[in-house]
């Protein structure tokens, strides 16, 4: 079936960033010439720069409502594990991408494939996972809609990377 429909395109998308330290920050700025809106979450709402506006933890619907576009780069902390819920997925934009690149225990996986399934998330992007590596035959790999990245910069060996290690040592 051809679609005429037209793509509203980057500029009309409201990005979340759930994590506004330096990585958070640097996908902000990178993202906020093109889209709509940037705006972030962190444990107590304070303005970074880079964001639009920033929620706390405790606001997450507010930042969730009509999001377009949610980057999970948040911590293995208590405070944030299990945040991204099926509550915060109900105030998501119909058809919103959901990125996580934090940490696994921060998302509830089965409410994400859920909302997948029923068309509230059109993708999600998992670069973390609760077991790791995913093993070959879990259905995640086949499941339409799911991502799955590696969670590495690049695949490394230890001969190339030890002057790396030893300069970020003394450092």
């Amino acid at each position: 079936e051809w679609n005429s429909t037209p793509d509203p395109g980057l500029s009309a998308l409201r990005v979340g960033i759930a994590g506004t330290g330096d990585i958070g920050k640097t996908v902000a700025q990178r993202c906020a010439p093109f889209v709509r809106e940037v705006v972030g979450l962190n444990s107590d709402g304070r303005a970074v720069d880079a964001f639009a506006r920033c929620y706390a933890n405790s606001d997450i619907a507010s930042l969730a409502r009509d999001l377009d576009v949610l980057v999970m780069l948040l911590p293995d902390v208590p405070e944030v594990r299990g945040l991204i819920n099926g509550l915060v997925m109900s105030e998501f934009a119909t058809g919103a991408m959901l990125s996580n690149g934090g940490r696994a225990s921060s998302l509830v996986l089965p409410v994400a494939l859920n909302a997948l399934e029923g068309g509230r998330l059109s993708a999600c992007v998992l670069d973390v996972l609760e077991s790791e590596p995913l093993d070959a035959e879990d259905p995640l790999w086949s499941t339409p809609g799911i991502y799955i990245t590696s969670h590495t910069a690049a695949p490394s060996h230890p001969a190339q990377i030890v002057e790396f290690f030893r300069e970020n040592l003394q450092r």
